[in-house]
């Protein structure tokens, strides 16, 4: 072989090898050039990969807070909440817990924190307060829904995420309503995004207290996030920067902000997972250049044509895939180009699967805008939206309906353009408020467009403002109608007070007069009593002084002794009478009378009893009506209040005594517990004396009461007066006042009939006289039997005797042969004198009676018995005695 040949087959070589290594170099650097935009694309389709999903994650987060913010949004709108009526609210809550599915429940709380409807436990149980209130702190002060970050709840000891939404009455917030979901709910939420499953995802809230994560979630809930994440977390754009995860992964992280809830939600993508292949196809493209250089000449030719196709294929799949098509399976032929190639099929799967995704997320935002359109048509508030040039983006089936105008033709139109109206109204300025400060407004104003009353809460939104708004004409015009109402019932409350006023101060009047008449009637129950004992000793007393004179004989000084003892007596017996008197069971025979001719025959007694330092003169009704009382009684009465006025006057002065007509109505006699309405004749006694201070006049009638020094009164006196006016159901009162003189008026109820005389008692006739009959002595006081026993025995009379009407009754049974039956009308046991009597008589009509008895009131009951009773008043003398029994036997 030539040299030329060889050389010419080395120079070939030559050419060869360098054509190989010419040829080698634009591929190796377009190589090269393709693994660098390659990785930078990688990477770049990574970062937004990260980007989306991490957008993605948080529009789902976002959506999973609307949703339930909408819901309670709606939920405080509840007209059982503006009625406040929480039993019905109640319920309506549970309902909706159970429909949202919240894990913390619905609560409702006031102003102070204090829980009063929870959904948790039956409604009426007693409620705890909240003990954090810095959320419902900052819901009462924006008005604005607020979410919290993750703390533990005090009942259950687990941790929770609160939503709470204010609750509007007239433009103010009145309650708090609020909910909360746990952190697995969130986690629930990552587990669905579907995630590779070296992905790291993390959900923060705002302090970066990790709430929700897609590994690991229940060891580092609750724990902080990297410091790093948490440095990044505080700048205000969201991006992506390598760091090191908490398990000590190196990741590249892209984040999130909320902006509902400002929380940050974070993915993490291991750095192995997108620079090892570039690492790798590095070293190939670097390996496969030594080894395309080592092959030689030899190689060159193939490795030309061998490049050509798969550059060719690669340049196809890249422009298939900048114009989005799916590129082709590459040709094969270099290992790096073909790398290369199945890198660019990679990512156009990757990116598809992106798109796939997003059209998923876009389908759930679409799904919840529908629910949320469905909310918004079915509430009975019309609502539309607003963007930010003030044009409408969305208007409900209740705006068309109060507007009259379909939404297409309001749609995408200007507020003002299509209602003019509106301009200058309270409305404009609040809608323009609420847009310029981002906070809520709730106003009640007079609709420029509806020509009625509304109320508006709007609500700024990322997007612009979304507006509610109802007719409340009625409600403004029932609160009308209510203010005048309530105005007319203070006017009559006010009135009613006045009238309430006068009329305690009249009932405690009364009730003041009521309790002096009922102490004064208990002091007339104890002094009757006292009265009718007195009775039974000086009936004892006398009757054996008596008995004493006739056996003394011609004796002076005994004589004279029993003479002092029976004036004694008398006196003392005078004393149980005023005693009597004053408890109204003295005996009164009560009669027409005139007043006038009382006072007109006693004027020259009144004229001397009252001296002549002391002026009396009259005064006398023309007309009076006849009066109903005992004569003699009431001229005691008013000598005494003549006396008792003379005595008040020491100095001298007047006394004036009147008389006049008294008609009391219902309304007058109420003043008076104890008078009754009805025509009353009144006589008066008024002085110019001393007069008394407002103490002793409440204790003047009351008995042995006196202002005289000791030894010149007995106290009796007005006490006698009052028991007498009040046994004659009349009235008496006084008028005093210190240094002014005292009035004492006496009310006698009118007669119906003129004046007439007093039927004359009869005297007692004859001797004592002596009998040989049959009696029975009833009495429960031994001494008093004794001496009536005696007596009667000493006149000859057969005489029996008993303690009790029920231990006579069978005597009266056994013995026919008894012609009188004597007995006291007062007697312990289950029958009185007048029930003996009256069954003796039953049985033995012949039978006489004599009652005796110290009790006024007692001789009432003889109206029950036959006419052939004769009655003997306590204390009596045996002459007394004798002649009452001879004259009951006789008749």
């Amino acid at each position: 072989m030539s040299a030329w040949p060889k050389r010419r087959s080395l120079a070939l070589r030559s050419h060869l090898i360098l054509l190989v290594i010419v040829a080698m170099l634009p591929v190796l650097a377009f190589s090269a050039f393709v693994l660098l935009r390659f990785s930078q694309s990688e990477f770049a389709v990574a970062e937004n990969q990260l980007s989306e999903r991490v957008h993605l994650i948080s529009a789902a987060v976002d959506r999973e807070l609307e949703n339930t913010k909408a819901a309670m949004k709606l939920l405080a709108t509840s007209p059982s909440l503006q009625d406040s009526d929480l039993v019905t609210f109640h319920q309506q809550a549970t309902e909706a817990a159970r429909v949202l599915d919240v894990d913390g429940g619905i609560v409702l709380f006031d102003a102070t924190g204090q829980q009063l409807v929870t959904t948790r436990r039956p409604f009426g149980d007693p409620l705890p307060r909240r003990p954090n209130l810095e959320l419902l702190d900052r819901v009462f002060e924006t008005g604005q829904p607020q979410i919290s970050d993750l703390y533990v709840g005090v009942p259950t000891n687990r941790r929770l995420l609160a939503i709470d939404v204010p609750v509007f009455r007239d433009g103010e917030v009145v309650y708090d309503l609020s909910t909360a979901i746990t952190p697995d709910r969130l986690s629930t939420l990552l587990a669905e995004q579907q995630l590779p499953p070296d992905w790291l995802a993390s959900i923060s809230d705002r302090k970066g207290t990790i709430v929700a994560r897609s590994i690991s979630p229940e060891r580092f809930i609750g724990e902080p996030v990297n410091p790093s994440l948490l440095a990044k977390m505080g700048q205000a754009v969201d991006g992506s920067f390598p760091h090191v995860s908490r398990e000590g992964i190196p990741v590249y992280t892209a984040f999130a902000r909320s902006p509902i809830s400002g929380w940050t939600v974070a993915i993490g993508v291991p750095e192995s997972a997108i620079d090892t292949p570039l690492y790798r196809s590095l070293l190939m493209l670097i390996a496969g250049g030594t080894v395309l250089v080592l092959a030689g000449i030899g190689l060159a030719l193939l490795l030309g044509r061998r490049i050509a196709r798969p550059i060719g294929s690669l340049s196809a799949a890249a422009l298939a895939l900048g114009r989005g098509r799916t590129p082709g399976d590459p040709t094969p032929g270099v290992r790096e180009v073909d790398a290369v190639g199945w890198a660019l099929r990679k990512a156009d799967e990757r990116l598809r699967q992106r798109a796939d995704e997003r059209d998923r997320a876009e389908e759930a935002l679409r799904a919840s805008h529908e629910r949320t359109v469905e909310i918004l048509e079915s509430i009975s508030d019309a609502f539309y939206a607003l963007d930010a040039d003030w044009r409408f983006t969305y208007v409900n089936r209740r705006a068309e309906q109060v507007w009259g105008r379909p939404r297409e033709s309001l749609i995408g139109k200007v507020l003002w353009e299509e209602f003019p109206q509106s301009l200058g109204s309270k409305s404009e300025r609040a809608l323009r408020r609420a847009a310029k400060e981002r906070s809520a407004v709730d106003i009640e104003t007079v609709s420029a467009v509806l020509d009625q009353w509304i109320q508006l809460n709007i609500y700024p939104s990322s997007s612009g403002l979304s507006v509610y708004f109802r007719d409340i004409t009625e409600r403004k015009r029932a609160e009308r109608e209510l203010a005048r109402h309530r105005d007319h019932l203070e006017r009559l409350v006010e009135e009613r007070t006045r009238q309430l006023t006068t009329e305690v101060a009249e009932r405690q009047q009364a009730e003041e007069a009521l309790r002096q008449s009922q102490k004064m009637e208990a002091v007339g129950k104890l002094t009757g009593g006292i009265a009718h004992d007195f009775n039974n000793l000086l009936t004892v007393i006398a009757g054996n002084l008596d008995l004493l004179r006739g056996k003394l004989g011609e004796q002076p000084r005994l004589l004279r002794l029993v003479s002092m003892a029976s004036l004694a007596a008398d006196r003392a017996e005078k004393l149980t009478q005023q005693l009597l008197a004053f408890s109204r069971r003295q005996r009164l025979r009560p009669r027409a009378i005139d007043l006038n001719q009382v006072v007109t025959g006693m004027e020259d007694l009144f004229r001397r009893t009252a001296g002549e330092r002391i002026e009396v003169r009259t005064i006398l009704s023309p007309d009076l009506w006849p009066a109903m009382a005992d004569q003699n009684q009431l001229e005691n009465a008013v000598l005494n209040l003549v006396i008792n006025a003379r005595d008040a006057m020491p100095d001298g002065g007047r006394i004036t005594i009147e008389t006049a007509n008294l008609l009391l109505d219902a309304e007058n006699a109420s003043q008076h517990p104890d008078l009754a309405p009805g025509r009353y004749a009144q006589i008066a006694v008024c002085d110019t004396g001393l007069g008394m201070p407002p103490d002793m006049v409440l204790r003047a009638f009351e008995p042995f009461f006196t202002t005289k020094d000791v030894g010149k009164g007995t106290g009796l006196g007005l006490s006698m007066v009052y028991g007498f006016v009040r046994q004659s159901n009349g009235h008496v009162t006084i008028q005093s006042a210190e240094g002014e003189g005292t009035t004492v008026r006496i009310y006698l109820p009118f007669a119906g009939t003129s004046a007439s005389e007093a039927p004359e008692s009869r005297a007692p006739q004859g001797e004592s006289r002596s009998g040989s009959e049959t009696l029975l002595v009833v009495e429960d006081d031994a001494d008093v039997r004794a001496l009536a026993v005696s007596v009667l025995g000493d006149l000859g009379y057969k005489v029996l005797e008993a303690a009790t009407g029920d231990a006579a009754l069978p005597l009266l049974m056994a013995r026919p042969d008894i012609d009188l039956l004597f007995t006291d009308v007062v007697m312990p046991g289950s029958l009185s004198g007048v029930d003996l009597a009256q069954q003796a008589r039953e049985r033995h009509p012949a039978l006489r009676v004599v009652l005796t008895t110290g009790y006024a009131s007692s001789l009432v009951e003889r109206e029950r018995l036959a006419e052939a009773v004769e009655i003997l008043r306590k204390p009596y003398r045996p002459a007394d005695l004798a002649e009452t029994i001879r004259t009951a036997l006789d008749r």
